[in-house]
């Protein structure tokens, strides 16, 4: 057993530069760095990349990518809870159309590591990842598409999160966009879109008593689609 025969002041600054130290040992990447060199590895896929400033937050970088007309917002963290409520914040704002949170584990990512060896870390783990569309959280709908494929691990969820590798994260994106576009959510849209209509409609007949506004949109509508409704 050592003894340590230090004076109470000396002692204080020991014990400091201990906890200094460990907690040294334990800082990770910047998550902003992981997030960019995933969008990075799925670009290789077929998805376009775009890294814009956060409008929360100047000295961030919010990671896009565009894939079929869809802007697709990646929001990673160390924290479980902090991926999922970006992630939802994201789609609250309107900044995309799908938002993928994903639960990093630190430990795969320490603070020296470079932006290849980030990569390779990536390539070669487990991501737990969930997908988010506009009012609904679609990583269950995701899930029983791929239960029986052998590319999930035995226990594909871990606390609510689904247990994916890239390749199968890229195609979990593709099924959520084919879940957006399926044809009860385009019933739903119709419905939507139809009632605006009514409602303009109404608000037009009000407001338009001579006629001109129709008129004008009338013209616009023939010049740019060339759609012909009768006399108007």
């Amino acid at each position: 057993m050592i003894t340590l025969k230090l004076q109470l002041p000396e002692y204080i600054l020991y014990i400091a530069g201990k906890i200094t130290n460990l907690e040294v040992s334990t800082l990770s990447a910047y998550e902003s760095r992981v997030n960019v060199a995933l969008a990075r590895i799925l670009e290789k896929a077929g998805f376009r990349e775009r890294a814009e400033r956060s409008s929360r937050d100047r000295r961030r970088l919010d990671v896009i990518l565009l894939h079929k007309g869809f802007r697709i917002a990646l929001e990673g963290s160390y924290e479980a809870s902090d991926a999922e409520r970006d992630a939802r914040q994201r789609l609250e704002s309107q900044l995309c159309d799908l938002a993928v949170a994903v639960w990093y584990d630190r430990q795969l990512f320490p603070e020296e590591a470079t932006e290849s060896e980030i990569e390779r870390a990536l390539e070669k783990s487990t991501l737990r990842v969930k997908f988010f569309v506009p009012g609904e959280d679609v990583t269950g709908t995701l899930l029983s598409f791929l239960r029986g494929s052998d590319r999930l691990p035995p226990e594909p969820l871990v606390q609510g999160w689904l247990k994916v590798d890239v390749p199968l994260m890229g195609d979990c994106i593709n099924l959520a966009i084919q879940h957006m576009v399926s044809e009860e959510r385009v019933k739903e849209a119709e419905e939507e879109i139809k009632r605006f209509v009514e409602e303009f409609c109404q608000s037009l007949g009000s407001a338009d008593e001579d006629l001109k506004i129709c008129e004008s949109l009338y013209e616009s509508f023939y010049r740019l689609y060339g759609l012909s409704v009768g006399e108007p």
